[in-house]
């Protein structure tokens, strides 16, 4: 069974140029939101320490920005359909909720209109939030459309060799 989480973000533009005492200039602006789907039991379901630990993960606020739960949904394994919950201009995070972290992954994939330079089909992005709430960034991967994949760390190299080809 999964778990689908709709969200909303939204930014703070007053607080850009706050100076950090007195109160919080409030210039709240919407910024879309995400969509996550968590793997569970059925256990998982019906235990509220669970479902207080994904939305913990999920979820943000301080006087810049915020991200907050705008609709949950629990499906049968059987019944997801990913088209359902997510534009196809858009991509889901999938979740895997681990003893010590919660692993989100996404791949988006570029239509034309996207794509940085010829060649570029997507990315890939993960990062895992830990039981204090704290994010650790693992990467990102560019897929290219003849199925190879380039890390960020070596991104920039691999740009600048095509170029210098072109």
């Amino acid at each position: 069974m999964k778990a689908v989480l709709s969200t909303q973000c939204s930014e703070n533009y007053g607080a850009h140029d706050w100076s950090g005492k007195g109160d919080c200039p409030q210039h709240w602006k919407m910024k879309g939101g995400n969509t996550y789907v968590f793997n569970m039991s059925i256990n998982q379901n019906m235990s509220e320490e669970f479902w207080a630990r994904i939305e913990k993960s999920v979820t943000a606020s301080d006087e810049y920005f915020e991200e907050y739960i705008i609709g949950t949904d629990v499906v049968d394994e059987i019944d997801y359909d990913e088209s359902r919950y997510v534009d196809h201009w858009d991509a889901p995070w999938y979740a895997i909720v681990r003893d010590a972290s919660i692993l989100f992954t996404r791949t988006e994939m570029y239509d034309e209109r996207r794509a940085e330079f010829q060649g570029l089909a997507g990315r890939e992005t993960a990062y895992e939030v830990l039981p204090q709430g704290s994010v650790n960034n693992l990467g990102v991967t560019y897929i290219l459309l003849t199925g190879e994949r380039i890390p960020y760390s070596e991104w920039d190299a691999y740009f600048k060799s095509k170029q210098s080809v072109a």
